[in-house]
């Protein structure tokens, strides 16, 4: 697991930790401390991490040290993920989504979520790749918007009906279920492919600091080993990552 911690040093202090919570490294990443992490994506294979920051895309390789820096007019980048070859950045600012080579640093793809916000304040701060298609989390609306890449078209739409929902971040496991992170009520939502409720982790509504509630989850992934398939969600105001065994 990457997890990038704020200080009021000049630089980011980033690490990387095993499933029991054992650092097994600590560096420091070649930019200023005014340069905010939006959001990180691993490249296993070409041993890279891709870093979103405010306005540009930054490349390391497994240890922080930079390799090349990917740039362009963004707005604000709030997101990021990718496949084996392509690179997806959202900019909340221009409410665009972006496709780009990892190899080439190439611009593919352009797709315009500006029509998903509807009448809605709409805010958009994360996303998620499933087989081809983008998951983005609107927290504004309370919804989970599910587009095509090839057609860059709106599948589909998750709506939450509590008022105090926030949706923030979506995962999915390889047998197609969502879990995504509620800030507002303090869960997780367990989802199938087709939208259908599973349950939820936490307590609904209940803000806490005990083994059963959550307080404040942002941010989650699916980590799927030879060893198991397991749910890491950051109780951001617990200050604290939760790890859970999926069956």
């Amino acid at each position: 697991l990457f997890l990038c911690n704020y200080s009021p040093s000049q630089k980011h202090s980033l690490q990387v930790l095993s499933l029991d919570g054992s650092v097994r490294l600590r560096c420091h990443c070649e930019f200023h401390t005014r340069s905010c992490i939006n959001g990180l994506h691993c490249d296993s294979e070409r041993q890279l991490l891709f870093i979103a920051l405010t306005h540009s895309v930054q490349v390391t390789d497994l240890s922080g040290n930079k390799t090349r820096n990917i740039t362009a007019a963004f707005g604000c980048i709030s997101g990021i993920d990718g496949d084996a070859d392509r690179l997806f950045v959202f900019d909340s600012e221009k409410k665009t989504l972006h496709g780009i080579g990892k190899d080439t640093a190439e611009f593919h793809t352009t797709i315009d979520v500006s029509q998903f916000y509807g009448s809605g304040p709409g805010y958009l701060c994360s996303l998620s790749l499933r087989n081809n298609t983008i998951l983005l989390p609107d927290t504004g609306n309370r919804a989970v918007h599910t587009v095509c890449i090839d057609t860059k078209q709106l599948l589909s739409s998750h709506q939450f009906r509590c008022q105090r929902s926030q949706p923030r971040c979506v995962a999915c496991d390889s047998r197609g279920r969502m879990f995504i992170s509620d800030s507002g009520c303090h869960v997780v939502t367990v989802l199938q492919s087709d939208g259908t409720v599973l349950g939820t982790v936490g307590v609904h509504d209940e803000e806490g600091s005990d083994d059963t509630r959550f307080n404040g989850p942002c941010g989650l992934t699916v980590v799927e080993t030879t060893a198991g398939c397991h749910l890491v969600v950051a109780d951001c105001d617990n200050n604290r990552l939760r790890v859970f065994e999926l069956l």
